[in-house]
């Protein structure tokens, strides 16, 4: 495990343990070290938006705790 694996873990714990329920994480498009990084944490893909006038396509996605 690298750095960020240990640092998004500690995070989610934190997270988890205070009752959080849901993270949502958001990442660009082409951004694919971050999008197979975040699916190997377990997070899933649930919706593609555009942010204003950019037209930038960005990924949302979460892990639920429940």
């Amino acid at each position: 495990s690298g750095i960020g694996s240990k640092l998004l873990s500690y995070a989610l714990n934190f997270a988890k343990k205070r009752g959080c329920q849901r993270i949502t994480l958001l990442t660009d498009d082409d951004n694919q070290d971050a999008i197979v990084f975040i699916l190997e944490m377990g997070f899933l893909v649930l919706q593609w938006f555009h942010l204003g006038e950019t037209q930038e396509i960005l990924k949302s996605v979460d892990l639920k705790f429940f």
